[in-house]
């Protein structure tokens, strides 16, 4: 399954569908979906729907087709995100947080995951390996995040698993040797705890939009 970009409305438009589409197979639509993949606020959506799907499936009593959940991920994201550009990137000084052993300032990335967060009722403070148990059970489909270096172009792909067979397509007697277009995160960073990433920061890194948010 793909998914498109467009902000907060897309998000709320992916979960109405994916709402819609699992109620039309009789809750069966997650359960016969292998990978979602998308742009942006797409990405949004699907990621809120496949946790409350998980949520669900683990017996915690909730409805992943309430409309509730779909007003959710359409809340504001960008006036807090503007707020902190103003009194934190260029007037106040550097804050800082923690997380495990690594330091980072809180700019306006910190406060696109915080009101993410926030919006999705704290759901998505995950990090990717929380979810591999269940996706190699098949209890809930593949997420693939996608981003996009600013440098060369290529794409980012981060999942809960090493993904490098999506880096070069494989030569056929018409198609010659290609050069890996995209670059496997789990791989590339390896020896930095790269299982470790938030899923809320990945869900940002896929959402990225020049000069809005920061570079990550």
């Amino acid at each position: 399954m793909a998914v498109s970009g467009g902000g907060v409305r897309s998000a709320s438009f992916t979960m109405q569908v994916m709402q819609a589409l699992d109620s039309i197979s009789n809750g069966n639509f997650l359960k016969q979906t292998v990978l979602i993949t998308g742009a942006s606020g797409g990405m949004l959506g699907a990621a809120y729907y496949r946790e409350l799907f998980l949520q669900q499936q683990l017996g915690k009593p909730l409805r992943a087709n309430d409309r509730q959940y779909a007003q959710d991920i359409a809340k504001d994201l960008l006036n807090p995100l503007f707020s902190s550009f103003i009194s934190r990137d260029l007037v106040g000084p550097a804050r800082k947080f923690t997380v495990g052993d690594f330091t980072y300032v809180k700019d306006r990335g910190y406060a696109f995951e915080a009101k993410l967060n926030q919006n999705t009722r704290g759901l998505l403070q995950k990090h990717l390996h929380d979810y591999r148990p269940y996706e190699d059970s098949a209890i809930i489909p593949t997420l693939f995040f996608n981003s996009v270096i600013t440098a060369d172009g290529r794409k980012l792909l981060t999942a809960t698993r090493p993904a490098r067979f999506m880096m070069q397509a494989l030569p056929t007697d018409t198609t010659p040797v290609t050069h890996p277009d995209v670059i496997d995160f789990q791989a590339l960073f390896a020896r930095q705890q790269a299982p470790q990433l938030g899923v809320l920061t990945a869900l940002r890194m896929n959402a990225t939009f020049p000069y809005v948010l920061p570079n990550v």
